[in-house]
C-alpha cells in the first residue's frame, strides 16, 4: 500500500508502471479514495515485464466500498497493489511481484 496526499493525484488521468512477476498470475491494482470508496482493476502478471497504461475509466468501483460510483482523482490517498491468490485456501508459499516506473 502507498498512500498519497489527498490532491495529489488530482490532474491524474491514467496509471503507468511496467509489471513482473516470479509466478504468472492475477494481480489486483486498487485506488482508494479519501471517503474509503475503492476502484479497481485486475491485471495479469508473467515472468516477463509487461507494461500496464491503465485509464482511470477502466477501474471498476469496489461494491463493498460504493458511495457515489465515480473515480476522482483529487480526492485518492491510496494505491494498494495484491495478489488476489494470496487469500486462497489452496495458496501456499511465496510470490514476488515487481513494479517499474
Amino acid at each position: 500500500m502507498k498512500p498519497v496526499s489527498k490532491g495529489e493525484l488530482s490532474r491524474a488521468s491514467a496509471t503507468h508502471f511496467w509489471l513482473k512477476s516470479d509466478q504468472s498470475g492475477q494481480v489486483l491494482l486498487q485506488l482508494k479514495e479519501s471517503g474509503g470508496e475503492g476502484f479497481f482493476v485486475v491485471l495479469q502478471a508473467t515472468d516477463e515485464w509487461t507494461e500496464a497504461r491503465l485509464p482511470l475509466s477502466e477501474f471498476q468501483v469496489d461494491g463493498d466500498k460504493r458511495r457515489d460510483g465515480k473515480l476522482q482523482a483529487d480526492q485518492l490517498t491510496e494505491i494498494l497493489i495484491a495478489d488476489p491468490g494470496a487469500i486462497s485456501e489452496v495458496a501456499n508459499g511465496s510470490r514476488r511481484i515487481w513494479l517499474s516506473e
